[in-house]
């Protein structure tokens, strides 16, 4: 797929906004040089070191928050097991 410069630059600076790319990986993506992406993030007001940042937070917290919530899940079937075999263990010594 040929894109033209103008496509190239606006899907660039949609993944600049976002926080999704780099300055260097924009480039790369783009075909171009580090800086015309510098220029064009800075003709549109991203600050692209500040906006990758707050991407990346966002989705260490996101990660954290889902890593929280599986061990949660987890400990919460290992109590639910436990109670298990213990109501097994006072069911099979009721039966002896």
């Amino acid at each position: 797929m040929t894109a033209t410069y103008s496509m190239k630059r606006a899907a660039v600076l949609r993944l600049l906004r976002q926080g999704l790319v780099t300055h260097e990986e924009a480039a790369d993506l783009a075909a171009t040089s580090k800086e015309a992406v510098h220029d064009w993030a800075l003709s549109e007001g991203i600050d692209i070191a500040t906006t990758r940042a707050t991407y990346l937070v966002k989705t260490w917290h996101q990660e954290l928050a889902a890593e929280r919530a599986k061990r949660s899940t987890e400990q919460e079937l290992m109590t639910e097991q436990t109670r298990l075999d213990r109501a097994w263990e006072k069911y099979v010594d009721g039966k002896g």
